[in-house]
C-alpha cells in the first residue's frame, strides 16, 4: 500500500498522530528509532483468539447451510448413446442454388470425392465420419444414412429414439449436395430415384427424435434450421402448457436440445481450396488436424510443413508424453479455460461436464468459431455462446502448435538411411501457466475476479512432472476461502483429487490432505465417494502411522486435518462409522489425546465424538478401552477449545440409544466429572457444558422432575432485597457413582448456569430449566412415588410451607408454556460446526495484525511507536511527579447526572472510565471533554461494579469490569465511540453468595506481562486466572485457617512489576503480601497490622524508586515498609481529619494523594514535600480563581461548584481520587463530575 492509501484508510492513526503532535511532542517515525523499554516487553494481546474475535458466531446459527456450497455435482449425467449420420452429398451433382468457385474446397471427411467412384466415395466419407466421432464416443451406436429419402430418415430417427429411451441422440446433417435450408426450417433429402429434392421440416425431425438430442447442421444457411427449431420448440412448449391433459400435446419438450450450426442464415460455407468442404465438421471431429493445417497457412515459417507431414505427427491422442498427445492435452486445457472464463458457471457445467460427447463438441466448436470467423462465417449454437475467436489464450495455442510443427521435420527424420528421429522438446505451456497462476495468487483480487488459469491447473494434475507444484498452488488458492473452493469444485477438481487418493507418493500427502480438508470444510457431500474406493483409508493410515511424512513441518497439524476429514466422513453416516471402526479408529485416535499440539487434541476428541455418535458398537468399544476416562482427564486441558471438544465427545458417548443398554456406572462417572467445567472461565466451554448437561437431562427427564420439584418445595426463607438473587455455589466435581446423589449436582449445575454472566450460556440453561419445571408443574413427568424416593437426596426438606412452586402458580405459571417433552430441551448450535469453520478460514496467509499492508498493522505499529516514545520520555523524568512552573490547567468532566464512585485512566490514550455505584460503566475523553460510550453489565438489581482495569493497554485495549456478584466481564474497543462489545465473562469468585451489602465486592488486578488476573473480595481466597488458558491457575488464602475471628474483606489489591508478588489490604487495616509461586498458607510472605482502619490502597513500588511496600488507610495514614524489616520506614499523615474519602498511591513514584472534606492532599514522602488544596476556598467562580502555588506542585483547581458541592455541604462531594499511571494527572471523583488536576513539571503535557 502507498503512504497515501494508508493515510486515507487509517483515520484512527491519523487522529492519534495529530493529537500527539498537538501536545508539543515530535512524531516518532520508525520503531527502530527508539529502544523498546521494559514496560512494553509484553505487547501480546490477550483475548484476541478466534474464539474471541468470532464470539458472536459461536452463539449464532453456524450450520452447514450458512456456507455457500456450489452445485457442482451433475444431478442428471447423460450419455450420447446413439448417433445418426445423415449425409446428403449427391456426389457429382451440384445443388441448383450453390455457385462454386474454381478451384474450390472438395474434401469431405478428408476424402476427395473425385478420387473414387461416387458410390464408393460416399461410403468412404461415411466411414471416416463415423471413425472421427468414435474418437469422442466409442461406445455409441452409429447409424449411417447416405443420400437418404424422407422415409429412410423418418425410420432411422424413430428407431434410434425407441432404442435410446431417455438417453441422448446425436443427429448430424451434412447438406452439401442439396439446396440450402429454407427460412421455415426445411432441410432437403431425395426421392427414391434421386430425381427430386424432397423437403423435410425440422418440426418433423423434432417429433421423430424427441429429447434429449444434439443436432449438428453442416450446410450453408444453417442458421435457418437453428432458428426454426427454436420457434417450433417454443410453440410446442406453449401448447403443452395450455393443454396439459391433452395427449396430442403431451410431447417431450425440445427446449433443452443442443444445436450446432456451421453458419448464420444468410451465410455460405467457405470454399477456399486450402480448406476441406466440411470445415465445420472437421473442426468438431478432428480439431488437431484442421488446427495444424490452418496454422501452416498463417505462418510463413511453416511453409515446409505439408499436410502429409501433419498426418504423421508422432504419438497417440491419449498419451500425453508424445507430441500428438501433448498437443491434444494443451488444446483441451486451452478450450476448457476459454469456456470457463467466458461462460456462466451453470452453462459451463451443462456443456463441458455433463456429457463427454457434448463437452468434446463444444470444445471443438470454439475452434470452429475461430477458423470460420476468419473466412467470414459465424457458427451458431443453442445455447448461444459468446464470441471467443479473439480470446488471448489462442495465442498460447498458436505458440504451442508452432513449437511442435517446427520440430516435425526432425521428428520424422530426413528419410536418408537409418537416421534416428530427434528427441521431442516438450512444450513449456503448462510451466508458464503455473507461473502465471502463482503470480495471480500473490496479488489481492476481488471475489468476482476468477483466475483464468484454474482449469489449466487441474489439467496439470494429470502430469507427474508438474503435479506437486500444481497441487501446492491449488492448495494456496483453496486457502482463500469458500469462494475459491466452490470455484474449484465447479471447474471439476473433485474427480482429480479423488483419484489421487490412490497414489502412494509420500510427497503428495501433506498437500493432498490440506486440499481435502478445504473441500470438506465447505462441502460434506463426499462421504459416499470416500467410502466407495476406500479413500478414507488414506487419512486413517496417516493417523495410524508413527512415521513423520516428508515435507511436513508440523506433523500434529497434518494429523489434525486427517482427524477433521474423518470426522466429516463419520458425521451422520453409519456406513462410514462402521468402516472406520473395523479399521481400529478408536485405538488410533486414543493415542493422539496426549499430543502436545492442542489442535490435534481438539480434533481427536471431535473425531471420537463423530465416530460413536448414535453408533452403539463404537460406544461399547470406547468404554472397553477406557477412552472416557482419558477424556475426563482432559477437562482441565489448558486450551478451551480442547475442553469444549472433550465435553462434546462425552455428550455423544453417554447419549442414550434405543439399541444399546446404558452403562449406568459410566454415565454417573461422566456426569459427575464434567461438573468441574461449571467454573470454567471460557464461555465456549460453559456453553458446551450446558449442551452436555441438557443431553443428560433429555435422556432421563423423569429422573430430574422430582429433583426439580424437591428444590421448589423447599421452604422459603426470609429473602431480603440483597439476597433474593443470590447465586448457588458451584457443585463439587468429585467423582461419585452413587445413583442417588448424581442427579442433584447436575440439576444444581444447570441452575447455576442460568445466571451465567454470558447471555448465550444463561439463555440455553434457562430453556432446560423451563422445560423440566414445566413438567414438574403439570405433572407430565410420569414419575412414580418409588422413582421419586429413589432419586431424592437424603435429608431434603419437604416441610408444608409456602413453596416456590406455589408462588409460581399464584403468579400464573411461566409466561410462555413449553410442551412437557424431553425434546423441548434446546439443541444448541453445534460446537462441531464452529470448529469446522476453522478450516474454511485462510491457514497460509499472514494474520492481518502482522500483514504490513493491512490497516490494523499500521494502527498497531503506530501505537507501539507512540507508546514506546512516551515510556522512554517517562524514564527521563523518573522521580518527578511533574508539577512545575508553567501555567497549569484543570478540566471538569461532567458526568451528566451519573454519580461516579470510581475512576481509572488509560495509560496512553486520553480517556478514563467511571462507575456509577450500580451496574453501569461510562467512558469519557478528557481532552475533548465528551462522553464516548456507556455500557450496562446487566447484573441483577442491587449489584454494583466494584473494580475496573485496562487489559492490552499498549495495543488492542480491553476493559475489565468486576461486579460484587463475583463476575468479571471483558469488553473490546472501549476507545471507539459506541462500539464496545462483550468479549468474555465468567464468575471469578464463585464462592460469593451475597451482594449489594456495600462491602468491597470483587476486586481485580490485571498483570499484562504474565497474562493473569487476580480476583479477591469478601471471600477467603484469592483466585488467579490465566487469560491464555481461561482457567483458574490456583488460589491463595486470605486468612489463616486458625483464625477463628470474623472474616475480613479485601479492600485493596495490586501486583508488582513482574507479577509474582501480590499485595492486598483489608478492612481491618491488615496488609499482606503473597508470592503466587508458593501454594497454601506459605504463600503469605509478609503481613503487617500497623494500620488501624480500612486499607484503601496498596502498592509494591518498583526498585529504582524505592522498592517499598506502601499502604494507606481511611484515616489518611500512609505507611511504607521495607519488607526485610518489620517496622515502617515512613509514616505520613495525609489528612488532618480522621477520615478520608479516597486515597491512592502512585504505581511508579513515592507519591500518595487523598481527599477529605477539606482538601486534596499530595505527599512525596522521601522529601517530605506536600501539597494541600483546600476545597473550602474554591467557592469563587471559575473565572475568579487564583493559582495555588506550593513547594512541590503547582495547581489551578476549578471552582467549588465543579465538584458538585453547594454552600454548606462541605467536602462531601468528593468520592475518590486516582493517579494517572504515567502523566502528572490526579482525578478527583465528585458527585456528578470528575475533575482532573494537572501540572507541567519536567513535561508540559497539556489537556487540550
Amino acid at each position: 500500500m502507498t503512504q497515501d492509501a494508508i493515510n486515507s484508510v487509517t483515520p484512527d492513526v491519523q487522529h492519534i498522530k495529530a493529537k500527539y503532535i498537538a501536545n508539543g511532542q515530535q512524531e516518532p517515525t520508525h520503531a527502530e528509532d527508539v529502544t523498546e523499554p521494559a514496560e512494553l516487553d509484553s505487547t501480546f494481546n490477550y483475548y484476541t483468539e478466534r474464539r474471541h474475535s468470532q464470539s458472536r458466531s459461536i452463539w449464532s446459527n453456524i450450520t452447514q447451510g450458512t456456507q455457500e456450497v456450489a452445485d457442482w455435482r451433475m444431478k442428471e449425467r447423460l450419455k450420447t448413446v446413439s448417433v445418426a449420420l445423415v449425409l446428403c452429398l449427391n456426389i457429382g451433382v451440384d445443388p441448383p442454388d450453390v455457385l462454386k468457385t474454381n478451384p474450390c474446397a472438395t474434401l469431405e471427411c478428408w476424402v476427395d470425392p473425385a478420387s473414387l467412384p461416387p458410390p464408393k466415395a460416399l461410403e468412404s466419407i461415411g466411414r471416416n465420419l463415423q471413425a472421427q466421432y468414435e474418437v469422442w464416443q466409442p461406445r455409441a451406436r452409429y447409424r449411417l444414412s447416405l443420400d437418404p429419402s424422407v422415409d429412410e430418415i423418418r425410420k432411422l430417427c424413430s428407431s434410434l429414439r425407441r432404442n435410446s429411451k431417455d438417453e441422448r441422440i446425436l443427429f448430424h446433417y451434412n447438406g452439401h449436395g442439396v439446396p440450402r435450408p429454407t427460412y421455415g426450417g426445411e432441410i432437403w433429402a431425395f426421392n427414391k430415384n434421386y430425381t427430386q429434392y424432397i423437403p423435410i421440416s425440422i418440426f418433423d425431425v423434432q417429433t421423430w427424435l424427441g429429447s434429449p438430442c444434439i443436432y449438428v447442421y453442416d450446410c450453408s444457411a444453417a442458421g435457418n434450421i437453428l432458428n426454426a427449431f427454436n420457434r417450433f420448440a417454443k410453440q410446442r412448449e406453449s401448447n403443452r402448457q395450455k393443454h396439459p391433459s391433452d395427449a396430442e400435446y403431451a410431447e417431450v419438450s425440445s427446449i433443452g436440445c443442443i444445436q450446432l450450426a456451421a453458419c448464420q442464415a444468410n451465410e455460405v460455407l467457405p470454399m477456399s481450396p486450402s480448406l476441406p468442404a466440411d470445415v465445420f465438421t472437421c473442426c468438431l471431429t478432428t480439431p488437431l488436424e484442421i488446427a495444424l493445417r490452418w496454422a501452416t497457412t498463417r505462418n510463413p515459417l511453416l511453409e515446409s510443413i505439408t499436410p502429409s507431414m501433419i498426418l504423421q505427427v508422432p504419438g497417440r491422442l491419449n498419451d500425453r508424453r508424445t507430441p500428438l498427445g501433448e498437443l491434444n492435452w494443451i488444446f483441451t486445457a486451452i478450450t476448457d479455460t476459454i469456456a470457463w472464463n467466458t461462460l456462466p458457471l451453470n452453462l459451463f457445467k451443462k456443456l463441458f461436464r455433463q456429457d463427454l460427447m457434448v463437452a468434446a463438441l463444444f470444445r471443438n466448436f470454439l475452434l470452429a468459431q475461430r477458423i470460420m470467423r476468419y473466412y467470414g462465417c459465424t457458427p451458431m449454437s443453442c445455447p448461444a455462446l459468446p464470441s471467443t475467436h479473439d480470446h488471448h489464450l489462442w495465442d498460447s495455442w498458436d505458440l504451442a502448435a508452432d513449437a511442435c510443427l517446427s520440430q516435425l521435420p526432425l521428428l520424422l527424420g530426413s528419410g536418408e538411411g537409418d537416421q534416428p528421429a530427434a528427441e521431442y522438446q516438450h512444450s513449456v505451456f503448462f510451466a508458464e501457466q503455473l507461473t502465471a497462476f502463482e503470480v495471480w495468487l500473490s496479488k489481492d483480487h476481488p471475489r468476482d475476479h476468477r483466475p483464468e488459469q484454474l482449469p489449466i491447473v487441474l489439467q496439470v494434475l494429470l502430469s507427474q512432472a508438474h503435479r506437486l507444484k500444481a497441487m501446492m498452488l491449488l492448495s494456496r488458492f483453496l486457502d482463500i476461502g469458500s469462494w475459491a473452493v466452490n470455484l474449484a469444485l465447479s471447474v471439476g477438481i473433485f474427480p482429480y483429487v479423488l483419484k489421487l487418493l490412490q497414489s502412494p507418493a509420500p510427497e503428495l500427502k501433506p498437500v493432498l490432505v490440506f486440499i481435502w480438508a478445504k473441500i470438506l470444510a465447505v462441502d460434506r457431500s463426499c462421504q459416499n465417494d470416500l467410502l466407495k474406493d476406500n479413500g478414507y483409508m488414506y487419512f486413517l493410515g496417516i493417523l495410524a502411522s508413527q512415521a513423520n511424512p516428508p515435507m511436513v513441518s508440523n506433523v500434529s497439524e497434518h494429523r489434525a486435518m486427517c482427524a477433521f476429514i474423518l470426522s466429516i466422513f463419520c458425521t451422520n453416516f453409519q456406513a462410514g462409522q462402521q468402516a472406520c471402526l473395523e479399521h481400529h479408529i478408536l485405538e488410533t485416535l486414543a493415542v493422539h489425546l496426549d499430543d502436545r499440539d492442542p489442535l490435534l487434541r481438539q480434533w481427536t476428541a471431535i473425531c471420537l465424538s463423530k465416530a460413536w455418535d448414535n453408533y452403539p458398537d463404537a460406544k461399547v468399544g470406547a468404554i472397553h478401552l477406557g477412552i472416557h476416562e482419558k477424556l475426563c482427564e482432559l477437562l482441565l486441558d489448558p486450551v478451551p477449545e480442547v475442553r469444549s471438544a472433550v465435553l462434546d465427545a462425552l455428550r455423544t458417548l453417554i447419549a442414550h440409544h434405543p439399541d444399546m443398554e446404558s452403562d449406568v456406572g459410566v454415565e454417573q462417572y461422566v456426569s459427575t466429572a464434567i461438573l468441574v467445567s461449571a467454573g470454567d472461565a471460557s464461555p465456549l466451554v460453559r456453553r458446551q457444558l450446558v449442551q452436555t448437561l441438557g443431553q443428560i437431562i433429555a435422556d432421563a427427564p423423569s429422573k430430574f422432575v422430582p429433583v426439580a420439584a424437591e428444590m421448589m418445595n423447599e421452604p422459603r426463607r426470609s429473602v431480603t432485597m440483597e439476597q433474593k438473587n443470590a447465586f448457588p455455589p458451584l457443585p463439587a466435581a468429585s467423582v461419585t457413582t452413587n445413583p442417588r446423589t448424581t442427579h442433584m449436582p447436575v440439576w444444581k449445575a444447570v441452575l447455576t448456569l442460568t445466571v451465567d454472566p454470558f447471555t448465550g450460556v444463561s439463555t440455553a440453561a434457562q430453556h432446560i430449566v423451563d422445560s423440566i419445571m414445566m413438567m414438574s408443574m403439570t405433572g407430565d413427568g410420569d414419575v412414580t412415588e418409588d422413582e421419586y424416593k429413589a432419586t431424592s437426596v437424603p435429608g431434603s426438606v419437604t416441610a408444608n410451607t409456602v413453596s416456590a412452586k406455589e408462588l409460581l402458580k399464584k403468579l400464573g405459571g411461566p409466561k410462555k408454556a413449553l410442551p412437557p417433552s424431553a425434546a423441548d430441551i434446546p439443541e444448541l448450535n453445534s460446537f462441531f460446526e464452529w470448529s469446522s469453520a476453522y478450516f474454511v478460514e485462510p491457514q497460509m496467509q499472514i494474520p492481518e495484525i502482522e500483514d504490513p499492508g493491512s490497516v490494523i498493522y499500521h494502527e498497531s505499529a503506530w501505537r507501539k511507536r507512540r507508546n514506546t516514545a512516551l515510556v522512554v520520555e517517562d524514564h527521563d523524568h523518573t522521580g518527578e511527579f511533574g508539577f512545575g512552573t508553567t501555567e497549569d490547567r484543570t478540566r471538569n468532566i461532567a458526568t451528566d447526572g451519573c454519580q461516579p464512585t470510581d475512576v481509572i485512566f488509560h495509560p496512553f490514550d486520553s480517556y478514563f472510565a467511571v462507575t456509577d455505584g450500580r451496574q453501569n460503566v461510562r467512558l469519557f475523553n478528557w481532552e475533548d471533554n465528551c462522553e464516548m460510550q456507556s455500557i450496562s453489565t446487566r447484573e441483577p438489581v442491587g449489584s454494583r461494579v466494584t473494580s475496573m482495569s485496562f487489559m492490552n493497554d499498549a495495543d488492542l485495549t480491553m476493559l475489565v469490569v468486576a461486579c460484587d456478584t463475583g463476575t468479571v466481564r471483558l469488553y473490546r474497543d472501549p476507545q471507539i465511540p459506541r462500539s464496545m462489545s462483550l468479549v468474555s465473562a465468567w464468575r471469578a469468585l464463585p464462592e460469593v453468595l451475597n451482594f449489594g451489602n456495600r462491602s468491597s465486592g470483587t476486586l481485580v488486578d490485571w498483570h499484562q506481562k504474565t497474562g493473569t488476573l487476580v480476583a479477591g473480595g469478601d471471600g477467603h481466597l484469592l483466585r488467579i486466572w490465566s487469560a491464555e488458558r481461561e482457567m483458574c491457575l490456583g488460589v491463595l488464602p486470605t486468612r489463616d485457617k486458625r483464625d477463628l475471628g470474623p472474616a475480613s474483606s479485601l479492600t485493596s489489591l495490586s501486583s508488582e512489576k513482574e507479577g509474582w508478588l501480590i499485595t492486598g489490604g483489608f478492612d481491618n487495616g491488615e496488609v499482606k503480601v503473597w508470592d503466587r509461586r508458593v501454594s497454601g498458607a506459605s504463600s503469605v510472605i509478609a503481613s503487617y497490622q500497623d494500620l488501624r482502619f480500612k486499607v484503601l490502597s496498596t502498592r509494591l513500588l518498583p526498585e529504582p524508586v524505592g522498592g517499598q511496600l506502601v499502604a494507606g488507610s481511611t484515616d489518611g495514614t500512609v505507611k511504607a515498609w521495607d519488607m526485610r524489616q518489620r517496622h515502617a520506614l515512613h509514616v505520613i499523615n495525609t489528612s488532618n481529619e480522621m477520615r478520608v474519602n479516597g486515597l491512592d498511591i502512585h504505581p511508579r513514584l513515592p507519591v500518595a494523594t487523598c481527599t477529605d472534606s477539606l482538601a486534596l492532599h499530595i505527599h512525596h514522602w522521601p522529601t517530605s514535600q506536600s501539597t494541600n488544596i483546600r476545597l473550602a476556598s474554591l467557592q469563587a467562580p471559575i473565572s475568579g480563581y487564583s493559582s495555588l502555588r506550593t513547594h512541590y506542585g503547582h495547581f489551578s483547581p476549578l471552582g467549588y461548584g465543579s465538584l458538585g458541592y453547594s454552600s454548606g455541604q462541605g467536602g462531601r462531594g468528593t468520592v475518590d481520587v486516582k493517579f494517572h499511571p504515567r502523566l502528572s494527572l490526579v482525578g478527583v471523583v465528585g458527585t456528578n463530575s470528575v475533575v482532573i488536576y494537572e501540572g507541567g513539571g519536567g513535561r508540559d503535557r497539556k489537556l487540550a
